[in-house]
């Protein structure tokens, strides 16, 4: 036989469902009754499959539990049809594509953010300024003086410096510019008027116990709520516990596929619409869907061509 070949084994994972349960009633005590918790399951990157967990997860008490792609959102959506679970929330918490969107828009399935490549970035952007453009030459008026007449009357902003709030854009445990970070991300919406169902939140797992001041609406339990990535920041009480035993397995090598731009990789599926380096783009289109009401609030931020102004948007 070849010696270079290598025979498939199977990887096994010994875990404690129940420690999730424990951890996260106590990042609770952390986050009281009033901020609601976020799941993020990273499945895939602990390699343990979504339907393993889901019981668990359901019975912690967590009001959301995310997905990173349309894969995941089908197979908790038919878990909860077959458990007949509807007091829990799918959201999305990686970018999706424009296929996955329409999808998801089908399946009432709450996407957080649509984030691609700098190609779709463009995309989005020249369709809303023709948009604009072609609606807004009805009125005679140049329409860069409509949106500022509209900025001062509704969610349409103009001249606003943002950028997207996370913890983890200040350098670890640093107070000062933890808290300039927060404090943009405040008074960009303290200008909207949004709607009581706008979940706000800071995409960060360690806002579920390092700052109380980021504790919004809602906050994520990723790694922390798993055991890992414990420190004194993280874990100050030191009550939370690993749900890992151990690992077994006899595999002497193993290769993944990882997709370009995944957060996690493995399994997920995430595309880029080149094969140039990937770039953070001047778009994010923010949907936020509502089962009920189909969508409450779709904003899209753009920056105009060869300007520095950014632009919101609120379409009903």
């Amino acid at each position: 036989m070849n010696q270079n070949y290598v025979a498939p084994d199977v990887c096994v994972i010994e875990m404690d469902p129940e420690v999730y349960i424990h951890n996260i009633k106590e990042l609770r005590v952390s986050t009281g009754d009033q901020v609601k918790i976020c799941a993020v399951m990273k499945a895939d990157a602990y390699g343990y499959g979504i339907e393993v967990m889901m019981d668990s997860i359901v019975k912690s008490g967590v009001e959301y539990i995310s997905a990173i792609d349309n894969c995941e959102f089908r197979i908790m959506n038919k878990w909860f049809k077959e458990h007949n679970i509807n007091h829990v929330r799918l959201i999305r918490i990686a970018p999706a594509t424009k296929e996955e969107l329409i999808e998801s828009m089908i399946n009432n399935w709450d996407v957080e953010e649509v984030r691609g490549s700098l190609e779709q970035a463009q995309y989005f952007s020249k369709i809303i300024t023709e948009f604009l453009s072609k609606y807004i030459s009805k009125l005679r008026v140049p329409w860069e003086e409509w949106i500022l007449e509209k900025s001062l009357k509704s969610n349409l902003l103009i001249n606003h410096q943002s950028k997207s709030v996370r913890e983890y854009d200040a350098p670890p445990n640093d107070e000062i510019a933890t808290r300039t970070y927060v404090d943009i991300f405040q008074n960009f919406i303290f200008q909207l008027t949004l709607e009581p169902t706008i979940i706000k939140h800071v995409a960060n797992s360690a806002a579920l116990v390092k700052k109380k001041y980021i504790q919004f609406d809602m906050v994520r339990a990723g790694s922390i709520a798993y055991g890992e990535d414990k420190d004194q920041f993280q874990d100050p009480r030191g009550v939370i516990k690993s749900i890992f035993h151990k690992w077994r397995t006899t595999v002497v090598i193993i290769q993944r596929d990882v997709p370009p731009n995944s957060p996690i990789g493995y399994n997920g599926i995430q595309k880029t619409r080149s094969d140039r380096e990937s770039k953070q783009p001047p778009l994010e289109l923010v949907m936020i869907m509502d089962s009920l009401n189909m969508v409450i609030l779709t904003t899209i931020l753009f920056q105009l061509e060869e300007k520095d102004s950014l632009l919101l948007v609120k379409l009903l």
